[in-house]
């Protein structure tokens, strides 16, 4: 989280008349920005908005894979003035943490305007010469269409990693053959759902649909943590470019014989990567 405060450079923004004032603006409204936009309310600074890129609360918690739990997550930081929610631990933190910063903004009524994305912060010409003169965000809406620039005295840059995620370096990365994911890109929970999800209620064909999947991989869609852009992944089960990356838990045979004699033979191996 930064603090953006203007020098003596002169923008290119014409700024309308009778544009507010406002006190601050702040991009943002996961942990850091809602935290930010109560304290400055609170140290009596009143014309406070916040800008936030989601469709709804929750910040960067509404990406989290569904498998990632209330008992598996890692703890979760106190928004001010409010207690940790108390969940079950079988409910996912991208229902549970959104909730709770949900009720956070509702219970503070803080100015949060979404979904908005900030396209560019610069000085306010009619401000030029003055030491800290005044800045103007200018920002899109859904549609992609600019909304009114707004005035500010200070800006509060809040917008996280998750959109542009920081990825170290790790030696052997380069020779490494599977797929590397980021958390922000992880759908293996989407993948093996859609792995085990039946289409069918015939017991062959699901067997076969099932072996398809498990060989040659389950396509599943995600968003692009980056563009906001729909994706598909491929994510494989079974790795057969590297056999011995696979561990062999269990084989075995079975035979079904259909109403007209025939006589099918399956093998069933399970492997766990």
């Amino acid at each position: 989280m930064s603090l953006l405060a203007s020098g003596n450079t002169a923008g290119r923004s014409r700024v309308e008349p009778g544009m507010d004032l406002l006190d601050a603006v702040v991009i943002g409204a996961g942990q850091a920005g809602l935290s930010a936009a109560y304290h400055l309310r609170r140290r009596g600074m009143d014309d406070v908005v916040v800008l936030d890129a989601e469709d709804g609360p929750g910040g960067a918690w509404r990406h989290r894979w569904d498998s990632l739990t209330m008992a598996t997550v890692n703890g979760i930081r106190e928004l001010p003035d409010a207690p940790a929610p108390e969940v079950g631990g079988d409910v996912p933190a991208n229902i549970a943490v959104p909730a709770y910063f949900a009720e956070f903004e509702a219970r503070t009524g803080l100015e949060i305007r979404r979904p908005v994305r900030v396209t560019r912060v610069e000085e306010d010409p009619a401000g030029a010469g003055e030491r800290q003169g005044p800045l103007l965000v200018r920002a899109v809406g859904a549609d992609g269409r600019a909304l009114p620039v707004l005035r500010t005295r200070a800006v509060v840059n809040a917008t996280g990693t998750w959109t542009r995620p920081f990825v170290p370096a790790v030696p052997g990365a380069a020779e490494f053959r599977g797929r590397q994911l980021h958390t922000a890109e992880y759908v293996a929970a989407d993948a093996v759902n859609e792995l085990l999800r039946w289409h069918t209620r015939n017991d062959l064909r699901e067997n076969h649909r099932f072996y398809e999947r498990l060989t040659g991989g389950v396509r599943v869609p995600y968003d692009d943590p980056a563009t906001g852009e729909k994706r598909h992944a491929t994510i494989r089960p079974v790795d057969f470019a590297d056999p011995h990356g696979n561990d062999l838990v269990a084989a075995s045979q079975v035979r079904v014989r259909s109403t007209k004699n025939r006589t099918f033979v399956f093998d069933i191996v399970l492997y766990v990567n």
